[in-house]
């Protein structure tokens, strides 16, 4: 028998989700899995592309969502010390590149500058307000479109950062650092009005925190029994 699960669009409920305690956003882990048809490999929904989930649409009351079937034990907490901390006023660690030669004074600009997230921010990329950051002289304001990856920081016309995140295609402006992959989700819990300031680090320095945050994630699995 096919299980399902109901989406309402109050908090009439004995077990509603509330607001997050941490960071701005909050997840629903489902036992099984949400068993929706696969696009692209992915279960997940692409709103702006209409593709994936339920219909590509975002869920309104009375959706029915399938799931699959549960397994292993429910009613497990993670531990507090695998809780990560978020903050309103974050430094993001980066590497410079891959068009950090387009920049001049602009790169201590960016690195010596606190910015503040804009409403346009979503899961395409943030927009930041701050210092104005030039391009050198004589350099396009705009570059020949190439594949983008998560984290990379555009600088478009009006000197004003993008932080590039988890939709992406291609880009058209010049990318002035990208952010390491074990920062990109403290972005992403950043809300409109937040601070974000900028750090250099090496690439060396960027796969020890990789390494780092990868036996984190194991050692929460051998303890809640993955």
């Amino acid at each position: 028998m096919k299980k399902y699960i109901r989406w309402f669009a109050n908090n009439n409920l004995k077990n509603s989700v509330k607001g997050a305690r941490r960071g701005c956003r909050a997840y629903i882990a489902v036992g099984g899995g949400i068993e929706v048809p696969l696009v692209m490999g992915s279960r997940s929904t692409y709103v702006g592309g209409k593709i994936g989930g339920i219909e590509g649409r975002p869920l309104v009351a009375g959706d029915k969502i399938p799931k699959g079937d549960a397994y292993g034990t429910p009613g497990k907490r993670v531990p507090e010390e695998f809780l990560q901390t978020y903050s309103h006023r974050p430094t993001i660690r980066v590497i410079l590149g891959p068009q950090e030669d387009y920049f001049s004074e602009g790169i201590q600009v960016f690195l010596n500058s606190e910015f503040k997230v804009s409403t346009k921010a979503d899961r395409m990329g943030y927009r930041l307000e701050g210092p104005v950051i030039n391009l050198q002289d004589g350099v396009e304001k705009s570059i020949i479109s190439e594949p983008s990856v998560p984290g990379g920081i555009q600088i478009p016309p009006d000197g004003q950062p993008i932080v590039l995140l988890v939709e992406q295609t291609v880009g058209g402006y010049a990318k002035i650092a990208t952010v390491i992959s074990t920062d990109i989700g403290q972005v992403g819990q950043t809300k409109p009005g937040d601070t974000i300031r900028f750090k250099e680090v090496t690439l060396e320095e960027a796969h020890r925190l990789l390494m780092e945050e990868r036996g984190k994630i194991q050692k929460f699995k051998d303890r809640v029994g993955l």
